[in-house]
């Protein structure tokens, strides 16, 4: 009896020891997930948003400014986390977006969000570039966010780039900007968009646009011996209808707006016909100017609804290169084979800008991406006389510059009666 009463003991003393136990490694556990993280770096801040977990407090000792070297943008934020500024301020440096909540709830208090960029993918098989969407501050359809003694200033949402320039406005276009300073309010919401790294658009809640265009030209010419010279000039006439509708965390809206836009384009050549035997070569000089105006126009569906303010760019460009052509033969048919080498160089309005408004909001400027300054232009094409009629044309065209690149190829057939 008394070894059973020293072994009931001897359990009661294990189960109060195991329940201990338990309770201060609830307690460690709990202090485990839920920290205080002071950061006074950039490296320290990406530190501390990749670890981040429920109850966490970021703090920022210092001004911190986001880098290339760094890492480019900051890590998500995804989970209930409060973000002290501590009277700091975080600057995208220009280049960078400042704050990406995909979910969780969030509260930034005493912060300042500066100079930074929400920047669209650039389009890939010749679609539309992706959206940039909240510049300071993305609030994704799901996430909460708090924000208190919260400045935002000098930040920006760029589309992302097209296929093509401007000159040849061929593919699909380049991607809309909304808005630089992100979702802290009504004015400045923004709903799912591009990845958190800028890469090609992702859900936008949906969106649709159609373009009826109308185009003149003239074109004309004079041989002085070996000198050409080529001008011309064109007009188009564009009646544009959007839809999009704009979805986040307890807000939906349907809207469409109708508008006209003209572009007018004006140019010249001068080339040197050199005949260099079985080969014909031709230096040449282009110089063209292009000035694309779009009337200003209001959206109708509800509180989400942008007027826009009408807005002209104009930009002009100068090409020096050489272009040559062969005839061959394949297989019987009689071809011509051509290719041209030329440098580019674009100044002007090289980035296109629009000014908006929410109903009852201040106006922001979103601009679309730079027209690169200088530019090396591959072309090299195959035309083939199928018929007497009939040409069937094969081509490829590259441009290359300013860590911009644009390829692409195009078949053509051409009959006349």
């Amino acid at each position: 009896m008394r070894a059973t009463a020293n072994t009931s003991r001897s359990l009661r003393r294990t189960k109060w020891m195991a329940s201990t136990a338990l309770i201060l490694a609830g307690m460690a556990t709990s202090s485990a997930f839920a920290a205080d993280y002071l950061v006074g770096n950039e490296a320290e801040l990406r530190s501390a948003l990749a670890t981040q977990a429920n109850g966490d407090t970021i703090i920022l000792s210092n001004d911190i400014t986001l880098t290339a070297g760094g890492g480019g943008n900051l890590p998500e934020v995804h989970s209930d986390v409060t973000i002290s500024g501590g009277g700091h301020t975080l600057s995208g440096g220009g280049d960078y977006r400042g704050l990406f909540v995909t979910s969780g709830t969030v509260r930034v208090e005493n912060l300042t969000i500066s100079n930074a960029l929400a920047q669209g993918g650039t389009s890939i098989y010749g679609g539309g570039g992706g959206a940039g969407l909240g510049g300071a501050l993305f609030i994704n359809a799901g996430a909460t966010v708090t924000v208190s003694d919260v400045d935002l200033s000098d930040n920006k949402a760029k589309g992302g780039e097209g296929p093509t320039g401007l000159v040849t406005n061929q593919g699909g276009p380049g991607g809309g900007g909304l808005v630089g300073d992100g979702g802290v309010e009504l004015s400045n919401a923004a709903g799912d968009g591009g990845g958190p790294n800028g890469g090609p658009s992702g859900e936008g809640g949906g969106s649709a646009s159609k373009s009826d265009s109308y185009h003149l030209g003239l074109y004309g010419g004079t041989n002085w011996g070996a000198v050409a010279f080529r001008a011309g000039a064109a007009y188009s006439w564009s009646s544009l209808s959007t839809q999009r509708s704009v979805a986040f965390n307890g807000f939906t809206d349907g809207l469409s707006a109708d508008y006209d836009a003209g572009t007018a384009q004006v140019f010249g050549e001068l080339v040197y016909k050199a005949d260099a035997g079985q080969f014909e070569l031709e230096p040449f000089a282009d110089l063209a100017y292009v000035s694309v105006h779009t009337d200003g126009s209001s959206e109708t569906g509800g509180d989400a609804a942008l007027t826009s303010a009408g807005s002209t760019t104009d930009a002009t460009f100068t090409t020096l290169g050489v272009r040559g052509s062969t005839d061959v033969a394949l297989g019987g048919i009689n071809a011509t084979a051509r290719g041209r080498l030329g440098w580019r160089h674009a100044f002007g309005d090289s980035a296109p800008q629009s000014t908006l408004a929410f109903a009852g909001g201040d106006q922001f400027t979103i601009a679309g991406v730079p027209i690169t300054g200088d530019t090396a232009i591959i072309e090299a094409g195959l035309d083939l006389k199928m018929a007497a009629n009939a040409i069937l044309g094969l081509s490829y065209s590259g441009q290359f510059g300013g860590g911009s690149v644009d390829n692409s190829a195009r078949v053509n057939l051409g009959v006349k009666f």
